[in-house]
């Protein structure tokens, strides 16, 4: 991975003012939680291109926007990039995908590049902030993939968009688009953020970006993280717990997924 600075895009905020917690209770900039969601041609020559951010939310398992996995192509392979110590990445593949059939949500379940990956784990909260309230995402839109001999080199910033929930929509905001639990949000959602976490004051997630009005505007609609409860799994082991077919909400009852 070869380092370039690239520009802050608009209404990115210092991230110094930003930090979350993971189910662990440890604090921090929240990053470790974060992958950007690519998908790569092989054979032939490297291609990657990026579709949006997730978050993790139990050890392999990551959420996003439905309409981010719905953009993997025939003939490419879906993956994330996992951030490590000291600015290090890691590339996992992705082996299952669920999403939500009613909402802009869903799932991916990634494999480890070495046993017993480890990966940080965001904690999600039913508390439902009202108009005013402050919301802040944290995404992986600032990328840069260009050709760098026979292959390719790649770029990305996670940054941070501070702004205020401007309202909240319990049964949806409208029958078409965003039939589903929602808010309306006033931070810049830019190309790329899509199925980024939306943190409270709190830092935990209450919320996944979903779509902006008009392109890098900060007319914003996320959905309710609720949507995430009806995901289902198949054949799942974790922390030495088998699940043939699991729900999100099946692993909140069993203490895996973290949901206050």
């Amino acid at each position: 991975m070869k380092p370039e600075l690239l520009e802050p895009l608009k209404g990115a905020d210092d991230p110094s003012r930003y930090w979350s917690h993971d189910k662990d209770g440890v604090v921090g900039d929240g990053k470790a939680m974060l992958v950007p969601i690519l998908t790569y041609r092989s054979p032939g020559p490297a291609d990657f291109r990026f579709l949006g951010t997730g978050f993790f939310i139990a050890p392999g398992i990551v959420a996003t926007a439905k309409h981010v996995i719905e953009a993997f192509e025939p003939g490419r392979f879906p993956l994330i990039f996992q951030f490590e110590q000291e600015n290090q990445v890691s590339m996992r593949r992705v082996h299952e995908i669920c999403v939500h059939k009613e909402s802009d949500v869903g799932i991916l379940r990634v494999l480890g590049e070495k046993p017993n990956h480890t990966n940080k784990c965001a904690v999600l909260t039913s508390r439902k902030p009202q108009a005013g309230s402050l919301a802040f995402t944290s995404v992986v839109a600032n990328t840069k993939v260009w050709a760098d001999g026979p292959g390719q080199s790649i770029a990305m910033n996670v940054e941070n968009f501070r702004g205020k929930v401007v309202q909240q929509f319990p049964t949806g905001r409208d029958r078409v688009m965003l039939p589903w639990p929602c808010y309306q949000v006033d931070f810049h959602l830019h190309g790329g953020g899509s199925g980024g976490p939306v943190f409270d004051a709190g830092g935990e997630v209450f919320a996944i970006n979903c779509a902006s009005h008009t392109p890098e505007t900060d007319i914003a609609f996320v959905t309710s993280v609720d949507m995430l409860l009806g995901c289902i799994i198949q054949n799942i082991v974790i922390e030495n717990k088998s699940y043939t077919t699991a729900t999100i909400r099946d692993l909140v009852d069993a203490g895996i997924v973290l949901y206050t």
